[in-house]
This record gives C-alpha cells, structure tokens and sequence, in this order.
C-alpha cells in the first residue's frame, strides 16, 4: 500500500505531518519504507528556536575627556549594544550587512564627509585562506583625529564614542567590542568578549592594551585587531533530516521510531529531490491507528521545522516479508 503525505498533511505550528486514515487500520505484521521525499531546503541558521539569535557589542561613550559612562558596559546608556536578528538564513556577508545596518540604527558609526561613506568600528568578515570567521575590530578616534580624516556624527543624537580629547596630551584608545553568546557555534568562535582585555577581561579593551599613545597619533597608525575563530564555521546546520513516525517501534534502531535518513545536499531555499535507492524496509508498532504522524529532526537529533510547508513523503506499507 502506497501513502503519499503531501503539504495539506503538514501543520506548520507543530513542524509534523498528519495523515488520517478513512478508519482505524490494524497495522501488526506490517512492515513499512520511505521510498520518495521532497521539500524545500528552508531551514533557518539562526532563530529564537534555536537560541543563537543575539549578538552585542560595547562601545566607550565618553562623557568628558578620556572619561566614559563605564568601561563595563551593561545597556546601551553605559555602551552595550545588543542586536537581535529576526529568525532566518544567513550568510555570514548578510549577518555582516545586518550588523551594519543595526549600527546605522543605533548611530554607532562617523560619516566621512568627503566620500558620504559610513565608517564602522566591527566587522564580521570570512577568511577564505583559512576557512575560519575573523572578527576586526578598530579602535575608537580622538575628537582630533576625527577633525583630520573628516569624520563627524551622522546624527546630533548619535551616541558620544568619540573621545572629544582634540589635545596632544597623552590618552589611550578603546576599542570596540564584539560580545559572542551562542551565536559563537554558528561562527566557530567560542563564547565571550572579542577581542578580550588580558588585564581584566570583562572591560573595554585598549588599543594598545597595555600602552598610552599620544592624541596625535594619526588614526591610519592604529592598526585593526583581527580575532580568527578557533574552528570552521557551520554556516549550513542542516545537513540531513531524519523522518520518525508513529508507525514505527524499533528496538535496533535510534531514534526508536526512525524510519529513514534523508540527506540534505542543496543550498538554502533550493528543492531536495530524494528517492531510496534501496527501500530499507522497518517492522512496524503493533495496534491500531487513526492516522499516520511525521516528525522531524536533524542529523544531531535537534527538532527541524519546514519553513516552506510544501512537501511531499511517500510510504510504503506491506505485510512483513
């Protein structure tokens, strides 16, 4: 007997599929496969689901000269800074551009006046050479240097990151911030501040960390700090779906209720097209049901949902052979 279970079956509140039988069917001495499955790869990388949805960073504000509200920020009066990204897919050139745009929201950047370009103090950018996340980060201007490259606040209500010392006396420079929660296993970088102040790790870092230079010192000689992920990012979580069902009940197999293994090899938002090559038949639970249930999790066990409902799985039921 043939099931075919297609997007009318699938409740997307529940991520499952419903099938309804016309009545209760006996379903001991049965045997059953997944000979076809098709959907869509519309798996999110980040959600709140998933918890990895959030990303901060601190900023100095500067109140006087080289004074800050905190040189341990915990809102954003004090300079930390939390963005929240709507569930989705996203590249890491896409999270880039969302983390720009959430500065742009914030006014945490300058307009350099002579080009009309937005100058940033974080990035988060891909090192091809050796397949890892890095995370820059630059060191926040003096009023002075600001005046010289031309930098200026886009807004009157931009947040004062700029250190409104325009003297040649000696000061320091603080340097933004990234703060890494769970996001960091997406980014294959461990939890935590980036880049982190050796002599007191829960405090802005310095640029240099542990030397003074002069206010003079042209912006252009303050180098970026570059922070390299410890691993290789996993952009693409996903990478194969596991359909369980109610009609299955076995003691050789795990997840217990596992009926087949789908392997997910298409880019987000392309068609997975899988038909077993070899049926791998599964003893069905003895009893009757009312319907058959699909549920889904990735190949580490996590629950997966089908942002686009359409879908289709085809079962074959027959008597154990």
């Amino acid at each position: 007997m043939n099931i075919l279970i297609t997007s009318k079956d699938y409740d997307r509140g529940s991520g499952r599929c419903f099938y309804r039988f016309p009545s209760t069917t006996v379903i001991s001495g049965k045997e059953v496969a997944l000979l076809n499955a098709k959907f869509n790869n519309s798996f999110f990388n980040v959600s709140s689901a998933l918890g990895n949805n959030t990303i901060a960073f601190r900023f100095p504000i500067y109140t006087g000269i080289d004074t800050v509200v905190s040189t341990s920020p915990t809102d954003e009066a004090s300079g930390l800074f939390v963005l929240v990204l709507p569930d989705g897919f996203y590249s890491f050139e896409a999270m880039n551009l969302a983390i720009q745009d959430f500065f742009i929201r914030k006014g945490l950047y300058l307009l350099d006046i002579a080009s009309g370009k937005n100058v940033y103090f974080a990035t988060l950018r891909t090192n091809s050479i050796q397949y890892k996340i890095q995370l820059d980060t630059y060191p926040l201007p003096t009023q002075s240097q600001a005046t010289i490259e031309a930098w200026t606040y886009p807004y009157a209500t931009s947040p004062r990151i700029v250190n409104p010392n325009s003297s040649t006396a000696q000061t320091f420079f603080y340097t933004t911030q990234f703060v890494i929660g769970t996001i960091g296993g997406l980014l294959g970088i461990g939890s935590g501040f980036v880049p982190t102040n050796a002599t007191a790790p829960t405090a802005l870092p310095r640029y240099p960390l542990s030397t003074t230079l002069p206010a003079s010192t042209p912006y252009g000689d303050l180098v970026v700090a570059s922070t390299l992920g410890a691993q290789a990012p996993e952009v693409q979580l996903v990478t194969a779906v596991i359909v369980k069902t109610n009609l299955v009940s076995s003691s050789t197999s795990y997840p217990v209720d596992m009926l087949a293994l789908v392997s997910v090899d298409s880019l987000f938002g392309a068609g997975v097209h899988w038909s077993a090559s070899f049926p791998m038949f599964v003893p069905t639970a003895s009893g009757n049901l009312a319907g058959i249930e699909l549920s889904f999790c990735d190949q580490n066990l996590n629950p997966v949902k089908f942002y686009d409902p359409d879908v289709s799985f085809t079962l074959y039921i027959r008597d154990k052979q």
